[in-house]
């Protein structure tokens, strides 16, 4: 998405690598992307560190079990992407319990 939106069109990536697989399409359709031209303001990148820094601290405090896609928008807030300032009230959408045992040990 983000170079899409940098492009002004569909972008194919020859490769995705990351932890969070559920946002790792390798490319965004026509009809996603002119939706995200009109009505986004912003999409921010997080790294697969801060998505695990995101995990951990939702089990560890908020007993959430997010998968790494579900936790990218908290990482992002943690990670100071999104441009809110102290004390400003937020909400990020947690998703996705979707990770088995072996996997999120490798994650954690």
């Amino acid at each position: 998405m983000t170079r899409a939106l940098a492009a002004s069109h569909v972008v194919r990536l020859t490769s995705v690598g990351t932890i969070a697989d559920g946002l790792a399409a390798p490319f965004v359709g026509e009809i996603p992307l002119a939706v995200a031209q009109r009505y986004v303001d912003d999409v921010v990148l997080v790294s697969d560190a801060e998505i695990r820094e995101g995990m951990v601290l939702l089990m560890e405090r908020a007993k959430l079990m997010a998968e790494p896609a579900g936790a990218a928008a908290f990482a992002a807030l943690l990670a100071g992407r999104c441009g809110v300032r102290p004390g400003t009230r937020v909400a990020a959408i947690v998703s996705g319990g979707n990770v088995d045992r072996v996997k999120l040990k490798e994650l954690l």
